[in-house]
């Protein structure tokens, strides 16, 4: 996960964005009285979210009894996403947050949507509230679906506020074998603490990302093969190590975990690999 700059967008101005689209005046002096329930309740996100407390931010049916989950819903459908509203240039502005336009949950994928990281159907309040709105691609929003943290532990790493790539985390080990694969895991260093290691294993693990990582690296190795033939050739193992070891530090410069820093870190240690491994016979 990459972490992304806050949203400079707040729910009021939001909530007015999407006002000047709504045509049934009832609705909108609805959506009104609500306005400071919102703001309050942006406030109270902000905190928890800096304290890994979402968790304690119970679920609900409706926003002050004055609006169904359905409306809100409808509010965000029909007035923040839809083309050619004021919400909507706000909605893209927040996708556009993701850096180089890729999903910060996954680091592959195009940020194609907006995910509420707490889910608008469970938490209607914070159905347009910038800071809930995490840009992102459809497999990573729809794995995370509506899970409901009990716990900090259990919390979803949320991108406006965690950061984890203060430390490697991301590992990757070769498989012997023709073609050469690899496989991916999470492992935490132990100078963090409890919490943040079971969340950093849990986005792993709830968003498929050993299956998504293998699958990219099983794309990438082929293109790199016949450079590695050429160096096996003329400087042997050391000097296709020595390759790998270039490609492997120059991404290190930007950042401490992606599945290529893993993949060229395990291909550059591994003696089978660097001798030749990656040669079809």
């Amino acid at each position: 996960m990459r972490k992304l700059v806050l949203p400079k967008f707040t729910v009021s101005e939001a909530l007015t964005a999407c006002l000047a689209h709504v045509g049934d005046p009832a609705r909108a002096a609805r959506l009104l009285k609500v306005q400071t329930h919102l703001i309050s309740s942006e406030q109270d996100y902000q905190h928890n979210a800096i304290a890994t407390s979402l968790h304690k931010i119970e679920p609900t049916d409706d926003v002050l009894g004055l609006l169904t989950e359905k409306e809100m819903t409808a509010l965000y459908n029909g007035n923040f996403i839809r083309t050619k509203t004021q919400g909507r240039q706000i909605y893209d502005a927040l996708r556009a947050g993701a850096i180089n336009g890729i999903c910060p949950l996954c680091g592959v994928q195009r940020a194609n949507t907006l995910d509420h990281h707490l889910a608008k159907t469970e938490y209607p309040t914070f159905s347009i509230t910038p800071i809930n709105l995490v840009p992102s691609c459809s497999d990573c929003n729809h794995s995370k679906s509506t899970h409901q943290p009990r716990s900090s532990a259990e919390e979803a790493l949320h991108p406006y506020y965690d950061v984890i790539d203060d430390a490697r985390w991301l590992f990757a080990s070769v498989v012997e074998e023709q073609p050469a694969s690899l496989t991916f895991s999470a492992s935490p260093p132990n100078c963090w603490d409890t919490i943040k290691r079971a969340r950093v294993i849990r986005h792993f693990d709830s968003l498929s990302l050993a299956r998504l990582y293998t699958s990219q690296a099983s794309d990438h190795l082929p293109s790199m093969r016949f450079r590695l033939e050429r160096l096996l050739s003329t400087t042997g193992p050391s000097g296709v190590r020595e390759q790998l070891l270039e490609e492997l530090n120059d991404r290190l410069r930007d950042r401490n975990n992606s599945w290529q820093i893993a993949m060229y870190d395990a291909l550059s240690n591994s003696r089978w690999y660097c001798s030749g491994g990656f040669v079809i016979a």
